[in-house]
Formats: structure tokens, sequence, C-alpha cells
């Protein structure tokens, strides 16, 4: 699987997610799962806010 690293300020980060949000990707946060449902995410607030809360630096788009 391709993988692409940034490191960036936050500002830049919420410009590269608005940029994919309007192709139409959605964000799956690389969190523990204990569930076979995973959490898509096609919200730049909510992308944010699980960046911050769960401390989640890593998404699968």
């Amino acid at each position: 699987m391709a993988e692409c690293d940034f490191f960036i300020e936050e500002e830049d980060f919420r410009g590269i997610v608005e940029f994919f949000l309007k192709k139409s990707c959605f964000f799956v946060p690389d969190l523990n799962y204990f569930e076979p449902k995973v959490e898509s995410i096609n919200n730049l607030e909510e992308v944010i806010s699980i960046r911050k809360k769960k401390a989640c630096s890593l998404f699968l788009l």
C-alpha cells in the first residue's frame, strides 16, 4: 500500500484535509478497532477533533 507522510503546521493540515474532502474522499483514523466496523469521517472538524482528542496522527484515505 502506498504511504505518504506529512510534517506540517495545523493550517496546512486543514488545507490538505479540505482538498481531499472536496474530492469526495473520506478519512479513516488509524486506531485500534475492537470491532470490524471502522470510523469513517467526511467532515473537517471531525478530522481535527479526532486528531487532537485521540492523539491520532495517521489516517487512511
